[in-house]
């Protein structure tokens, strides 16, 4: 669960962070995108 929890948590940053830095939705897209690949690259080595 606390993986769950913590990969949700760096896609929700990482998403507030690039629409603040790059505007919605372009932002938002990459976010998220980028905090998947992090989410995905975390559990594999787990």
């Amino acid at each position: 669960m606390k993986k769950v929890i913590g990969s949700i948590t760096w896609m929700v940053v990482l998403a507030l962070g690039m629409t603040l830095f790059l505007g919605f939705p372009i932002g938002t897209i990459i976010g998220i995108v980028l905090g998947a690949m992090i989410s995905k690259k975390f559990t594999k080595e787990t």
